[in-house]
């Protein structure tokens, strides 16, 4: 019984965002969201070349006509992923331009703390990344 409703989860886990949405935070919500998919869709996209080169190394190195043909539709596959995801993250920053909503759309790299600021005395200089360029 529980197997058959596993949706109804999904939307109960859903409700605190629909009521604080309800209360003027839409916004808030749509950036939220946003920026999950955001953060998923470079790791699909990697996972999808990922596919479509291991496809790519089979065909080349099978011999037997059965398996370039499965290498083939893998191929064909990957491909179809790549573009979907990539049209997700395009119709994604399309809509969140079109409602206002911000986001920063640059891809921002992880930083050590300032060493002026930080308590522990540590960390690269203002400014800088973490792997020194």
């Amino acid at each position: 019984m529980i197997k058959k409703y596993w949706w109804m989860w999904g939307l109960a886990a859903m409700f605190p965002y629909v009521v604080f949405a309800a209360a003027g935070k839409l916004q808030k919500l749509i950036e939220e969201l946003g920026n999950i998919v955001g953060s998923l869709i470079p790791i699909f996209v990697g996972l999808a070349l990922l596919y479509f080169i291991w496809n790519v190394i089979s065909l080349i190195r099978s011999e037997d006509e059965g398996k370039r043909e499965e290498a083939k539709k893998g191929m064909w596959w990957g491909i179809v992923a790549l573009f979907v995801i990539v049209s997700i993250w395009g119709i994604t920053r399309f809509i969140r331009e079109i409602l206002g909503v911000g986001g920063d759309s640059n891809i921002s790299y992880p930083h050590l703390p300032d060493s002026n600021n930080s308590s522990s005395g540590g960390g690269a200089p203002s400014g800088e990344p973490w792997f020194g360029y």
